[in-house]
C-alpha cells in the first residue's frame, strides 16, 4: 500500500541538488501547503515534516502514451491490471501523461480506479478513409470535424490526434477548427508530409521517423520504405536543413518516441516479465522472443538508421526545436513508466545533456500542454516533484533511483519490490 504524508498542510523538501525545470541550484529547501509548492529557501528556513534527499525535480511528464488500448483485459482482473499499470506509471515517478489515443471505456475505467492517478491530458482519435485503430474517428469531410469537437469538448478533450491517413485538407481543417477551440493538435502522419503539417501550424508531430516523410517530394505511407531512406539520408542536404530551420522557426514541437522506434528495429525482452501480467493472453511475453516486422531490411541498415535519427534529434536540439519526451506505451514490450527512462537515456545518447533531456519531459512538455502549474518545481505550482537518490544531472541513468513520488502534495513511497510480487504471476 502507498504510503501517504499525514499532514498535507506543511510537507517541507530539503534537497542537495535540485532541478526545477530550468536550472540546477544546490542545498534548496521547498515548502509544500495543501499540495501547492508556496515558498522555495534553504535547508532551515521552513517548519514542518521534512523529507530529505539528494536530488529533487519535478514529476516527469509522458507525452506520448496510450493507456485504454487493453480491449483484451480479463474484465473480472481489469481494475486489477489498471492498478498495476498506474503503479508502473507512479513508482516510475511519472505525474501527467498526454493520452493520444485510447479506447474511451478503458481510458475512463482507469480514471476511476481507486487511489491517485497521475493527471491526464486526454486526445480524440482521428483518421481517414482508411483507420488503422477501431478507436479512430474516420473523416472524411469537414462538416463532421466541427461535429466531434462539439461532441468531445465538453468531456474535457484537450487534444486531437491526427493519425495516418488524414488527408492534407482535412488536416488544415482540423487544425483550424482546434485551435479556434482552444485544442491543441498531435500528428501521426504518413498521408500528409511533415512539411505541410508544419506550414499548417501543427502543435506537436509524432514519431521522428516519420520527420523525412515526403522530404524528397514524395510522400510515402510504408513504414518500411522510410526507415530504408533514413539509412541512406543525407543529414546535411539542403531539403532537411530547410526542414530544421522551418521547425526552429515554428511553434510545432517533436516527440521523438525513439525508444519504441529502437524495440521496432530492434527488439528486446527486457521488460517481458512487466508485459506478461498486463497481458495475460499474449504468448510473445511469455516465450520472450521478440521479432522485428522489418526483416526485409537489412540489420546494418537498420543500424545506421536508428543512428541518423539520433544524429537528426541533437540537431533539433541545436537548432532550438522543442523535443518533448514520450514512451508510446504499451507498444509491444513497451513497459509504462520504465520506458521513459529509455527514452531519456536514448535523448542523452544523441548528444543532448542529462539537463536538456530532463526538460524534455518536464518544462518543455508543460509548455507544449500549454500549464505553469506542472513541469516546475516554483512557487505557485502544483507540488508533483520526485526525489532521486542520486543526482541525475551528472547521469541520466540516475533517474531509476526515485525514492519517494509527489503527487499534488502526497507522498508515495516508491516500493519496486511490488512488481516482483508473486500475487501478480
Amino acid at each position: 500500500m502507498d504510503r501517504w504524508n499525514e499532514d498535507m498542510s506543511n510537507l517541507i523538501i530539503n534537497a542537495e541538488r535540485m532541478f526545477d525545470g530550468h536550472t540546477i541550484t544546490n542545498n534548496v529547501s521547498v515548502l509544500v501547503i495543501n499540495g501547492i509548492i508556496k515558498k522555495i529557501g534553504k535547508p532551515g528556513d521552513f517548519k514542518g515534516k521534512v523529507v530529505n534527499t539528494r536530488f529533487l525535480s519535478p514529476g516527469l511528464i509522458d507525452m506520448h502514451m496510450h493507456i485504454g488500448v487493453y480491449a483484451g483485459f480479463i474484465y473480472a482482473r481489469e481494475v486489477e491490471l489498471f492498478e498495476y499499470f498506474n503503479k508502473m506509471l507512479l513508482y516510475n515517478g511519472i505525474t501527467t501523461i498526454r493520452d493520444v489515443g485510447s479506447y474511451a471505456n478503458n481510458l475512463y475505467n482507469f480514471k476511476h480506479i481507486k487511489g491517485p492517478i497521475p493527471n491526464i491530458f486526454s486526445s480524440v482519435f482521428l483518421d481517414g478513409e482508411k483507420p488503422t485503430w477501431r478507436m479512430s474517428f474516420v473523416i472524411t469531410n469537414k462538416k463532421q470535424i466541427k461535429e466531434i469537437f462539439n461532441t468531445y469538448k465538453v468531456s474535457g478533450i484537450g487534444w486531437i490526434k491526427a493519425y495516418k491517413s488524414i488527408t492534407p485538407s482535412i488536416l488544415k481543417a482540423i487544425i483550424k477548427e482546434a485551435h479556434s477551440e482552444g485544442l491543441k493538435v498531435a500528428g501521426h502522419l504518413l498521408t500528409t508530409s511533415p512539411k505541410e503539417a508544419i506550414n499548417m501550424k501543427i502543435d506537436t508531430l509524432e514519431h521522428i521517423e516519420l520527420l523525412i516523410n515526403g522530404i524528397d517530394g514524395k510522400v510515402s505511407d510504408s513504414v518500411s520504405e522510410i526507415y530504408k531512406k533514413w539509412a541512406r539520408i543525407d543529414l546535411n542536404s539542403k531539403n532537411l536543413t530547410t526542414l530544421i530551420e522551418n521547425l526552429a522557426k515554428s511553434n510545432t514541437a517533436i516527440c521523438p518516441t525513439l525508444f519504441v522506434t529502437n524495440m521496432n528495429l530492434f527488439p528486446s525482452a527486457e521488460y517481458s516479465e512487466y508485459m506478461k501480467i498486463l497481458f495475460p493472453f499474449d504468448n510473445a511475453y511469455k516465450n520472450k522472443k521478440p521479432k522485428t516486422r522489418f526483416t526485409q531490411i537489412d540489420k546494418t541498415d537498420r543500424k545506421i538508421a536508428f543512428i541518423n535519427m539520433l544524429k537528426l534529434t541533437k540537431k533539433l536540439n541545436d537548432a532550438g526545436v522543442k523535443l518533448i519526451a514520450g514512451s508510446d506505451a504499451a507498444n509491444p514490450f513497451v513497459a509504462p513508466g520504465f520506458s521513459l527512462y529509455q527514452e531519456l537515456r536514448l535523448l542523452v545518447d544523441s548528444g543532448l545533456t542529462p539537463i536538456a533531456a530532463l526538460k524534455t519531459a518536464t518544462s518543455n512538455a508543460a509548455e507544449v500542454l500549454g500549464t505553469e502549474s506542472i513541469g516546475q518545481i516554483k512557487p505557485g505550482s502544483r507540488a508533483d516533484m520526485i526525489l532521486v537518490s542520486e543526482p541525475v544531472d551528472s547521469d541520466i541513468t540516475n533517474i531509476n533511483k526515485i525514492t519517494h513520488v509527489i503527487l499534488n502534495g502526497n507522498i508515495i513511497k516508491v516500493d519496486m519490490k511490488y512488481f516482483l510480487s508473486k500475487s501478480w504471476v
